[in-house]
């Protein structure tokens, strides 16, 4: 049967064009890395299990399990400084306090999630011995880690773009340069440590505004 008389020809040849080697190359890479970051996917499934018995919501979403609700805050709350905590990752589970932190969130722990595919169980022991390289330079061991200097500089949670502060800040960002990220191609040379973190939509401070006009008269 010729391709002018099959009417499923026009569509084979689109899958078969669609089929581009890069597209194959990134599929193979999400099933290993599946695979790969599969211990930290698993304790997070655990987690979010046993935190959705108590309440509160789960759903895949873009192939990331989600999960919110009273259990999740009730477990934030009673790790070392938990409280500040509003989303976390493992593997590709999300855990958020509230369906409104996942919203937040979202993008930055979608790179956390390309993070654990690409770092997979090494993930977590890199994750913190790199806060503890950066405290002993004297830097912030969170928002100075590399991984989360990848992720603030793509997404601060608050709608503006992150970036890394304090002592320390040049080596971390030599690291980044290592780190990337899996699903987004972020890496080191977006950053620039030196600067300072622009904040959320705060509102202008009115006495500042009446200097600035009295100097500009």
């Amino acid at each position: 049967m010729t391709s002018e008389t099959d009417p499923a020809a026009p569509r084979r040849r689109s899958f078969r064009e669609g089929l581009t080697l890069g597209g194959v190359v990134r599929g193979i890479g999400l099933v290993l890395g599946t695979v790969w970051t599969s211990p930290n996917t698993l304790l997070g499934l655990l987690w979010s299990v046993a935190a959705r018995c108590s309440g509160g919501g789960i759903a895949l979403v873009d192939g990331v399990i989600e999960t919110h609700g009273p259990g999740v805050a009730w477990s934030f709350d009673r790790m070392p400084n938990g409280r500040g905590i509003g989303a976390l990752t493992l593997g590709q589970v999300v855990l958020a306090r509230t369906a409104a932190d996942l919203e937040r969130t979202r993008r930055h722990e979608r790179v956390h999630v390309g993070q654990y595919l690409r770092w997979g169980p090494i993930f977590l022991p890199a994750y913190f011995l790199a806060s503890g390289w950066v405290a002993l330079r004297e830097g912030d061991p969170y928002r100075g880690n590399p991984f989360e200097v990848v992720a603030y500089a793509i997404d601060d949670c608050r709608g503006n773009v992150g970036r890394a502060t304090g002592r320390g800040s040049e080596q971390v960002a030599a690291v980044v340069g290592a780190v990337g990220d899996l699903s987004s191609g972020v890496t080191a040379e977006a950053v620039e440590p030196n600067e300072t973190p622009r904040e959320s939509s705060a509102p202008p401070d009115p006495l500042a505004s009446s200097h600035a006009k009295e100097r500009q008269a």
